[in-house]
């Protein structure tokens, strides 16, 4: 079963493929007593897949989404850091950073979604060390634990084993963002231990 590089993801609701983009949808809700944005996810644009507005508001929690579609590429991407930004500067809901990041590398990262499927295995092997995320380095998790780029499904989170290393000067400077615009350092931070022990 093929993971297209950022056109099909794995659903978080039904562990089922994604195809494409179009029948995709980006979620999440805030914990209205404490103004606290959690359970980012991607899943299937379907009712049964999607979380129940009715069931969200018995548990006062507020359903926030949109297409996939409208996640990719620089817009999205902008939307989301602007969300960290607001969020870091105290002028919008706190934000579960672990889970948007997360997301993130799923969204603009190829081949990341179909390696996150064997990260765990990888890291029990030390095949790699959780911090790289360059194309090369996915593939390779790919290769040696998905018997190539098309096969099974599983899941996984990277983000307690380093700081992510996903934004770049030059990816910043592409998406033409303001000078003052601000990015908490852990989202920029290198993994220093990496370089030192060159």
């Amino acid at each position: 079963m093929k993971l297209t590089p950022l056109r099909q993801w794995v659903c978080d609701s039904c562990g089922k493929v994604i195809d494409k983009p179009e029948n995709g949808w980006c979620e999440w809700y805030t914990e209205r007593d404490i103004s606290f944005d959690i359970g980012f996810r991607i899943v299937h644009h379907t009712e049964s897949c999607m979380y129940d507005d009715r069931t969200m508001k018995q548990r006062k929690l507020i359903t926030k989404d949109f297409n996939l579609t409208d996640g990719l590429g620089a817009g999205g991407l902008g939307h989301f850091l602007h969300m960290i930004e607001l969020s870091e500067k105290g002028f919008h809901n706190k934000v579960d950073i672990v889970q948007l990041v997360e997301m993130m590398r799923r969204l603009y990262i190829p081949y990341y979604e179909e390696a996150r499927l064997y990260w765990n295995d990888a890291l029990r092997d030390s095949f790699h060390d959780g911090c790289g995320f360059d194309e090369n380095i996915l593939l390779d998790i790919i290769e040696n634990y998905g018997g190539g780029k098309t096969d099974s499904l599983g899941s996984h989170s990277s983000a307690n084993q380093c700081y992510p290393r996903i934004l770049s000067y030059s990816l910043l400077q592409s998406l033409n963002l303001s000078s003052n615009f601000t990015i908490p350092f852990w989202l920029m931070r290198w993994n220093l231990s990496k370089t030192v022990s060159k």
